[in-house]
């Protein structure tokens, strides 16, 4: 089940990157496989996902979601470390080039 509705969030992020297509999906399911359904779904170039690293040993690392987004996507995958935070500013994201 898919629903679409504004967000906060959409909202600083249309305004942080102005001219960039921002849309925010409701999902319903399974993380991971449900997250990879709907990439599928609209033929995405990219998925990105979080890193909170709230479960297990694994989980430790990227995050049980995470980590199996990774496992079972064929598709580029972005893991946007914890606590980056994107102000619009370049320089928040230099550390995450290594």
């Amino acid at each position: 089940m898919r629903s679409t509705r504004p967000r906060s969030l959409v909202a600083k992020l249309r305004d942080i990157h102005d001219g960039v297509p921002v849309e925010s999906t409701v999902l319903r399911g399974s993380p991971a496989p449900t997250l990879l359904e709907y990439a599928g779904e609209i033929d995405a170039d990219l998925v990105v996902a979080g890193q909170r690293g709230a479960g297990g040993i694994t989980g430790a690392l990227l995050g049980s979601t995470t980590d199996r987004l990774a496992r079972l996507t064929d598709r580029p995958l972005v893991v946007v470390p914890a606590g980056v935070a994107d102000t619009g500013n370049d320089d928040d994201a230099a550390g995450a080039e290594t």
